[in-house]
């Protein structure tokens, strides 16, 4: 007898989620909420690749990676990983006479963990040692061959860490923890 009632109370308490098995399901679903990820929160990115004035030019848009995660409130706003987005600011090639190279980048956009891009600021600049004076001074004390010494090129390695800012307020939108 008491084995029936149990088996009764049983069916009647789990026909609900039969029944109703959309209700049931959106009371286990995690909710999104929206985060606002304010002017100013530093982040790194990695370089990815060497860059080299000679392989860009001014203008050209780079890609790097977020270093770690972004918190803000305890939500990732930002997931390791994701996409920044820099722009060749300054290109120019190593010369003669000694005239070195030089490559800057600003950074333009990072990817939230929503996909929406977020403005950011920053910059890293990679410049070649000149060789200028050694070349003209040898040039015209010795050879004039050595007005033809390039300087050094200008290069930003890869793995090296920039530090950039977020510049705009902005609302991400992250899953709710349960």
């Amino acid at each position: 007898m008491l084995r029936k009632l149990l088996f009764v109370v049983i069916v009647v308490l789990s026909i609900p989620s039969f029944v109703f098995p959309v209700a049931a399901q959106d009371l286990s679903e995690p909710k999104e909420i929206s985060v606002t990820v304010p002017t100013g929160i530093p982040f790194d990115a990695r370089i990815t690749e060497d860059m080299l004035p000679s392989q860009l030019k001014t203008g050209d848009r780079v890609l790097m990676v977020v270093d770690k995660d972004v918190v803000v409130d305890d939500y990732v706003v930002i997931q390791a990983g994701a996409r920044v987005v820099a722009e060749v600011a300054e290109s120019k090639e190593k010369s003669y006479a000694g005239q070195a190279g030089k490559i800057i980048l600003s950074f333009k956009t990072v990817t939230a963990i929503d996909g929406q891009q977020i403005a950011v600021s920053g910059s890293r600049r990679g410049e070649g040692d000149e060789k200028m004076i050694e070349s003209i001074g040898l040039g015209l004390a010795c050879c004039p061959l050595f007005l033809l010494m390039k300087g050094e090129e200008g290069i930003i390695k890869a793995g090296q860490l920039v530090t950039a800012y977020t510049v705009s307020t902005t609302k991400v939108t992250v899953m709710k923890r349960h």
